[in-house]
């Protein structure tokens, strides 16, 4: 790569330009950032390998940019390695020095009116992207200032917003929250490595010698009149004393039994086990690992959206495939989980308060569910905020972490008001979820206490909620021109308020939660015996599948051109989560009641077992996965259907592994104090 003589021209001419221009001031850039800029220039004439490299580094325009290819990264590390040469003359003896090395910066370039919310485009912050290989010694401001002055050196007038500059570090500072918690971090695994060496030496191996003894033992006195086996039996008088002794040594008292609650071994077994107790609602296994399967397929898709090459044309050419609209309506995955949580959070506890005669210790009933929730919640959210930064670099890759956020408004998340206060500034955007699930469970009792002692008091109650529901969704839908999905669908929608108005407030999403509350009740009414005509089984059957159906592929020709009015998006709001959730809850039901058929069969598989046991811990950590792998690219995935499906199943199988760990040294530790503790003052 060299200078031709019209380049060089035109070097010489923009370098004398930038230093005499009048329109912006010198003292707008730094010295030493302006001075380094000019010999970057000034090598460059001269065909100076650094200073080519330099430029080979900056992003440049590809093939595409019709079809909104509108990334430009160039080659990050390339611009990393390049270091400065400047030769000088020192006692008339020449001198190499190295002024700068190279930095990698971006500068961003808004397109178009970003307050036209009507553009689904302009919603997702389309924006011209460049990469930029600049000197060291130039600021985030420098470079600004540079660029505007280059822009104005252009002789065809340009309305170019200013862009926004990020330039990324080499090195990134260990702050004091980081290290702390890497201490915590080892804490835990010390525990865990303690945990389990007492217990496979102190537990597991003196149980597995006394139950080998003891069937030694059972084995040789059965056999013995017909087989000479004394030798092996011994018979010394201090025998029986012996089995006696390894019995004690099982037992623990209460530090020991604190200390196995970390056992890598006992949890990891608990995890894997296929068992479960007698009563439990088997088809829900099923559906509950199946449902988080989507909610990865669809997280993976948007998540990656800013390391995609052609993701706008990408999904304006998909959303023409029937098949497609499954990743859009992924949405209603949630919606599962919200019926789940509300069914058996009812089918248990009415189970519950008959065995106590209407009696419910409430101190424990909410201090449970935010045990059982919280500690996992909060150890992801501390890990994952202050190291994320160091996980990874490149130019995409957001050195000042994604949740940018939680320093300020953790607490939200603490008392699980996320969704509601500060929403526009969420820490962990998708824990919107789990502020829902809670705020459900807290209000809970005003349907479930009702329904324990009158079905009419309960079914009042419950249609009140869905009533407030229903009439919550319409009017916001209606008055803020709110589409039916994420990817429009209506006609003149407001699509950057969607999430904040609609979608993230338990008010909007409560619906699904009443119908599993009625469906857990109509399941502990006839305590899983309903005998259903063959006919009106077939016919709930059809009507699920079918009305499932109709939510996830519904709104095909709406987001093909045919866009529903403002009165049909909102109707569709209103009744579409709803009727899925009605869906579900029949499937659910039906296969609990013996009127499955082989669809109970595949829902109650044994191998779903310990995978939905991972289900909570998964949905904490796989968008952590997901942006690891996203922003540490160093160039731009260009997508296709193949792409989609292997990032699918890879990102499944290690968001899955990740949630195991998280399992093992958060979750299943912090459940295990819990009885610890509680069991212990029960007996004191």
């Amino acid at each position: 790569m060299s200078a031709n003589p019209q380049t060089r021209q035109a070097i010489d001419k923009a370098t004398q330009l930038l230093a005499d221009g009048p329109l912006l001031a010198d003292e707008d850039i730094s010295d030493k950032c302006f001075n380094d800029t000019m010999l970057m220039l000034e090598s460059l004439v001269e065909n100076q390998p650094w200073a080519l490299k330099m430029v080979d580094a900056m992003g440049k325009p590809p093939s595409g940019i019709m079809e909104l290819k509108l990334v430009w990264l160039g080659d990050y590390d390339e611009c990393l390695r390049v270091t400065a040469v400047l030769s000088e003359m020192v006692d008339d003896k020449p001198r190499e020095t190295h002024p700068f090395t190279g930095q990698y910066c971006t500068a961003t370039f808004p397109i178009g009116n970003t307050t036209d919310t009507s553009n689904p485009l302009m919603f997702m912050g389309m924006a011209l992207r460049i990469g930029i290989c600049a000197p060291s010694t130039c600021s985030s401001d420098d470079i600004t200032q540079l660029i505007q002055k280059g822009i104005s050196l252009i002789p065809i007038e340009l309305n170019v917003t200013a862009p926004a500059v990020a330039c990324q570090k080499k090195e990134l500072e260990w702050e004091a929250d980081a290290i702390a918690v890497l201490v915590v971090l080892g804490l835990f695994i010390a525990l865990m490595v303690c945990g389990t060496f007492y217990d496979v030496v102190c537990v597991q191996i003196p149980k597995s010698r006394h139950l080998s003894a003891k069937e030694h033992f059972r084995t040789g006195t059965e056999k013995e009149p017909l087989l000479d086996v004394s030798a092996e039996v011994p018979r010394e008088p201090g025998f029986y004393m012996h089995l006696l002794i390894n019995v004690n040594v099982v037992s623990t008292g209460t530090g020991g039994k604190l200390l196995l609650t970390f056992s890598i071994y006992t949890n990891g077994s608990k995890i894997l086990s296929t068992e479960q107790g007698a009563g439990t609602l088997t088809a829900v296994n099923g559906i509950r690992v199946i449902s988080m399967f989507w909610v990865v397929l669809g997280h993976g898709f948007i998540f990656g959206s800013a390391s995609y090459e052609n993701f706008v044309s990408y999904l304006m050419e998909s959303l023409h495939y029937w098949a497609f609209q499954a990743i859009p309506q992924a949405t209603v995955a949630v919606d599962t989980f919200f019926l789940l949580s509300g069914l058996l959070m009812s089918y248990l506890i009415l189970k519950e308060m008959k065995k106590n005669s209407g009696k419910i210790n409430w101190p424990m009933f909410y201090f449970h569910r935010f045990w059982r929730l919280t500690p996992p919640y909060m150890l992801v959210m501390m890990a994952y905020v202050p190291l994320f930064k160091h996980f990874s670099d490149g130019p995409l890759w957001p050195q000042d972490g994604i949740d940018i956020h939680c320093k300020d408004n953790w607490w939200t998340n603490l008392l699980y008001i996320n969704n509601i206060v500060h929403d526009d500034k969420m820490c962990i955007a998708w824990s919107w979820y789990l502020a829902n699930d809670m705020q459900f469970y807290i209000v809970s009792p005003l349907m479930f206490v009702p329904l324990y002692y009158s079905g009419l008091l309960g079914g009042i109650s419950c249609t009140l909620f869905m009533l407030a529901n229903m009439i919550s969704v319409g009017v916001i839908s209606n008055v803020n021109h709110l589409p039916p999905t994420f990817v429009g669908g209506a006609q003149d929608t407001n699509n950057a308020d969607f999430s904040s108005l609609y979608y993230f407030k338990p008010w909007c999403r409560i619906g699904p939660y009443v119908i599993g509350v009625l469906a857990g009740y109509l399941l502990y009414r006839t305590q899983c015996r309903l005998k259903i005509h063959w006919a009106l089984n077939i016919l709930g059957w059809c009507t699920a599948i079918g009305s499932g159906m109709a939510v996830v592929y519904g709104l095909y020709d709406a987001v093909n051109g045919h866009p529903l009015n403002n009165d049909t998006s909102a109707f569709f709001n209103v009744v579409h989560r709803n009727v899925w959730a009605i869906g579900v809850a029949w499937v659910i039901v039906a296969c609990a009641t013996g009127n499955g058929g082989f669809i109970n069969t595949f829902l109650s598989w044994k191998g779903w077992i310990p995978i939905g046991r991972l289900t909570y811990c998964t949905y904490l950590v796989h968008p952590v996965i997901m942006y690891v792998y996203f922003y540490h690219k160093r160039t731009l995935l260009y997508l296709t259907d193949m792409d989609v499906a292997f990032l699918f199943m890879g990102q499944l199988l290690i968001g899955y592994a990740a949630g195991f760990v998280v399992s093992l040294a958060f979750e299943a530790p912090m459940m295990g104090l819990e009885k610890v503790i509680f069991r212990r003052e029960k007996k004191s």
